[in-house]
């Protein structure tokens, strides 16, 4: 789970460098806004986000007012109880701050 969007700390490069075969990635809190602003983001980071298949919080989104922005593909809006599902599919969970 990344928190903190890229132009915050280098929480989802990092995120995305330790990311395996197997790994679910999702974006919370702030990092939310990567979802609806990828031209923001460096080319290769952009690329390896829609790669990733990441998830985005829906509850998240609608916090930040975001809920209706339209998502690149390759990105999943989840809600809390599929968020708890894909923690739980998880040997280890790990937050990037």
């Amino acid at each position: 789970m990344v928190v903190r969007p890229p132009w915050a700390g280098d929480a989802l490069a990092r995120a995305l460098d330790a990311l395996g075969h197997d790994d679910v990635l999702l974006l919370a809190q702030d990092a939310v806004a990567v979802a609806c602003a990828p031209a923001a983001l460096e080319p290769r980071i952009a690329a390896r986000l829609a790669a990733a298949g990441a998830h985005v919080l829906a509850h998240d989104l609608a916090a930040r007012g975001l809920a209706d922005a339209a998502l690149p593909a390759g990105l999943v809006v989840v809600d809390d109880v599929a968020w708890v599902g894909l923690a739980a599919t998880c040997d280890v969970c790990v937050t990037w701050a």
